[in-house]
């Protein structure tokens, strides 16, 4: 037997091969469409709450305003670009 006759044969090999060839194809759909899902879909959350967000930044200015690493007017001239 010659090409693709040998892998899908006929009877119960043909079958197999069938089944697995499906199984594969399959497979390659779900991960191409979990791959391009759009970004609409995942959910939306507040700018200050995701990482990387203004709040974090502006607790983390606060923090070092607080301990003396920053002096005021340097503290509200960046408080005031974060916001």
């Amino acid at each position: 037997m010659d090409g693709l006759g040998w892998a899908l044969g006929t009877g119960p090999h043909g079958i197999i091969g069938l089944a697995l060839l499906l199984l594969v194809a399959a497979a390659v759909v779900r991960l191409l469409g979990h791959l391009w899902r759009p970004a609409a879909t995942l959910p939306a959350t507040p700018e200050g709450s995701r990482p990387g967000g203004r709040a974090p930044a502006l607790a983390a200015l606060e923090l070092r305003h607080a301990r003396g690493d920053v002096e005021r007017e340097e503290y509200l001239q960046k408080r005031q670009d974060l916001i």
